[in-house]
């Protein structure tokens, strides 16, 4: 089996020392929600570092402007009030990006603030939906990002 068809069928670049292949950057949605529900919320914390630093490459600055553990920080500061805010800002970048790789625009916006507020009172449940629909969106717009711009650091 060659590298390429390796590095497709485990998702990724296998060796880790080169540079990222979408497959690395893709996440099946579903595996979000599961991965936010076994871990009892813990993996969305890497989760969310991950897509900032991955958001950050694509527009050149975090969705709220600030640094992830800032916005951790005002997260739990603010009883994840700010978490909304967040969500919501990662939704506006997600637009922007569409608009600029020439995907149809899918404003989930109002979407995921309202699953968001919902989540206070499932437990988090309809958040961890919110995050599965930004990791669907993050997902097409890393297969229509030209080639010469998939490399991450």
């Amino acid at each position: 089996m060659s590298q390429s068809q390796e590095n497709q069928n485990t998702g990724g670049n296998s060796d880790r020392g080169g540079p990222r292949t979408p497959g690395d950057l893709e996440q099946a949605p579903a595996m979000v929600f599961v991965l936010g529900i076994v871990t009892c919320g813990l993996y969305i914390f890497y989760w969310y570092y991950s897509r900032y630093r991955q958001l950050e490459e694509m527009a050149g600055t975090t969705p709220t402007g600030n640094t992830f553990m800032l916005d951790l920080l005002l997260i739990l500061a603010t009883c994840t009030l700010w978490h909304v805010y967040v969500d919501y800002r990662i939704s506006m970048m997600l637009n922007d990006l569409q608009r600029k790789y020439g995907l149809p625009e899918n404003d989930t916006t109002t979407l995921t603030v309202v699953l968001d507020v919902a989540g206070y009172v499932t437990g988090y449940l309809t958040g961890l939906v919110s995050t599965a629909i930004h990791q669907d969106q993050i997902n097409d717009l890393h297969r229509a990002r030209p080639a010469g711009e998939l490399v991450f650091s």
